[in-house]
């Protein structure tokens, strides 16, 4: 093993921000003690079997700086003016990771632990164990190294074990837990600081650390069971839901889905977004996002998978804020595809201000009372429930005046008025498949006590989060469809001969195709950047506003060009590139024009540069 450098870490400075303490009343030992292995063992070479062991001698101040020191063993402390914070040294690994027990074991040690109540908001319970942080200590802050910390039960030892690891020995690709691995957390010792210095800012006891790799690479490796799903959807797209394209009516469009359902669910395919316990496929952001660019090659494709918008977002909102009232009547013929469901909230007079809505409730009784008018609900004329926007609280702070509400249709104070003709003309079958967009009078609507969908007050954050929502996969079925739409180019002019010569083989057509081939890539790199984000739970709003804009310019770019060099043919009725063409005009209009997105962008790219005197972050910055 290599000596330490000793000029590169003593007299260091290492600061804990209050930030990093982790949950209220919680302590953030596991954070310093990964920071302090973290500084030693940049200065070591450790062999495979050895690790770095941080113990902590006293409560750990926060936002102040204390010094380090290197001594000559290759140990290193680090003091509080006099005081002893923390040593570490190198040293062979103190304790196996234990075998785990099961799922309820797991979670009935949890809940006997001391620090289940200060740890509560940071537990998330998944089908296969916990999420895979730190409970009580803050110390996942540390993942920004490639590491986390896991608690675990151990037998034979009084105190805690928190094993720093890679993610990749305990977890999936997509950061599920191995079903051998199901942690549940010791009584931490951290909660209990506080008899040593009277607040909660520290852990007295021992960990340790294990670092096997201190470079981050950025991983384009899909899952092999994510390939595997990916796969399974593209075979039913281009076999099933594609070729019944043709055959497609307004007349027999019911039997068509019905047969094109029952194929998909006898596969799996079954609402790929939704919780496996809620009858879904429960796929994470990444294998959503493969999946729905997929599906959108295909007019029938969200259909026959029952993720179509704007049914998809709505049912993820009532999944995470409706009462189990509201889940058994409303979300559950949702889920099974019985019900198509509509979301009002879009004004003609206030567009893209939603706090600028004028439709009232009034609470009267057990009932509230709702008045007013709505302008572009899509998919209106399909549905059988509504989610209704009203503003309940007109004196209350901006964001807060508005509540949500969930009516069951056909209701007489909700009242089609027209479905509003668009650029693109209404046919029978769009109309079938929900593709109009209405106008909608609301007069004396009574809506039950019930039916107030996620609390008074709640409905502007909702929205704007079901929003975020559909915007991801508005981009990922333009990726889809820019991807069908440069295959049918391809294939045209490969076919295609002028002059004595295939349009394949000019360079003018190639450029054509380079540009397309190259808005698709960045389009692809833009939503896997953003599923790799919300993978980890990061905040995408800057990401999603930026790609929103970008994949509508995208898509209507791409089908331009293959409308193009197909000629007269593409402008005709024969290929769907004439339909496609004027449907994906409204992508730059559909949640939120591009103008709010490209204001709220700008304004984050000035407020990046006044808070760091860069403007990196706010364009993905942290991806170099």
């Amino acid at each position: 093993m290599q000596g330490p450098d000793l000029k590169s870490a003593s007299g260091e400075l290492l600061t804990i921000e209050s930030q990093f303490r982790g949950p209220p009343q919680s302590g953030n030992g596991g954070y310093v003690s990964g920071a302090v292995a973290d500084l030693l063992i940049s200065n070591l070479a450790l062999d495979p079997d050895q690790v770095v062991e941080v113990t902590l001698r006293a409560p750990i101040p926060l936002d102040k700086p204390m010094t380090t020191l290197l001594d000559e063993a290759g140990g290193l402390k680090v003091l509080d003016g006099e005081t002893l914070i923390a040593e570490a040294k190198s040293t062979e690994l103190l304790m196996e990771v234990p075998a785990a027990p099961d799922y309820d074991a797991a979670e009935q040690a949890r809940m006997g632990s001391a620090s289940f109540q200060t740890g509560l908001n940071t537990l998330i319970a998944n089908g296969t164990g916990f999420h895979p942080i730190c409970f009580c200590c803050g110390a996942d802050v540390a993942a920004n190294e490639g590491l986390h910390v896991y608690a675990a039960p151990v037998d034979g030892y009084e105190g805690v074990a928190a094993a720093w690891q890679p993610p990749e020995v305990f977890a999936d690709a997509q950061g599920y837990l191995s079903t051998a691995v199901v942690w549940a957390a010791l009584d931490c010792p951290g909660q209990f600081a506080y008899l040593a210095s009277g607040t909660r800012t520290g852990m007295l006891g021992r960990m340790t650390a294990r670092i096997l790799r201190r470079e981050k690479m950025i991983d384009f490796e899909i899952p092999e069971e994510t390939k595997a799903i990916r796969a399974k959807v593209r075979g039913f797209v281009q076999e099933e839901c594609i070729p019944a394209e043709e055959k497609c009516t307004a007349d027999n469009f019911e039997t068509v889905l019905a047969e094109l359902r029952g194929k998909a669910r006898a596969q799996g395919l079954w609402c790929p977004f939704i919780p496996e316990e809620f009858g879904g496929m429960g796929l994470r952001p990444l294998a959503n996002a493969l999946v729905q660019m997929e599906l959108g090659e295909s007019f029938l494709g969200a259909l026959a998978l029952n993720t179509q918008g704007p049914d998809d977002a709505t049912m993820l909102t009532l999944l995470e804020h409706g009462t189990d009232f509201q889940k058994e009547k409303f979300l559950k013929p949702l889920l099974d595809g019985q019900k198509r469901i509509c979301y009002s909230m879009t004004e003609k007079a206030a567009g893209a201000d939603a706090t600028g809505m004028q439709t009232t409730a009034v609470l009267d009784g057990d009932n509230w009372v709702l008045n007013g008018e709505k302008w572009f609900s899509s998919s209106a004329s399909v549905a059988d429930i509504a989610v209704v926007m009203a503003k309940t609280d007109p004196d209350a702070p901006r964001h807060e005046q508005y509540s949500t509400f969930i009516v069951e249709l056909p209701n007489p104070g909700y009242e089609i008025v027209r479905n509003i003709e668009t650029m693109q003309p209404h046919t029978d079958l769009g109309l079938k498949l929900g593709g109009s967009h209405s106008e909608i009078k609301i007069e004396n609507l009574v809506v039950p006590r019930d039916n107030l969908l996620g609390g008074r007050g709640q409905g502007f954050n909702m929205g704007q989060h079901r929003l975020a929502y559909g915007r991801l996969r508005h981009g990922m079925h333009n990726v889809a469809i820019a991807q069908r739409a440069l295959d049918l180019a391809a294939g045209h002019v490969v076919e295609r001969s002028t002059f004595g010569k295939r349009l394949a083989d000019r360079q003018g057509v190639r450029w054509m195709l380079a540009d397309c081939a190259a808005e698709i890539y960045k389009a692809r790199l833009m939503l896997l950047h953003i599923a790799y984000k919300a993978e980890r739970g990061e905040d995408l709003r800057q990401e999603n506003g930026i790609a929103k804009v970008f994949l509508a310019h995208m898509v209507h770019q791409v089908v331009d060009t293959a409308l193009q060099l197909h000629g007269a043919l593409g402008y005709s009725q024969d290929t769907p590139l004439a339909r496609w063409y004027t449907g994906i005009r409204s992508q730059r209009l559909v949640d939120g024009p591009d103008e709010v997105h490209r204001w709220r962008t700008g304004a984050n790219v000035i407020k990046a540069y006044e808070k760091y005197g860069t403007t990196a972050s706010s364009c993905g910055g942290e991806l170099l």
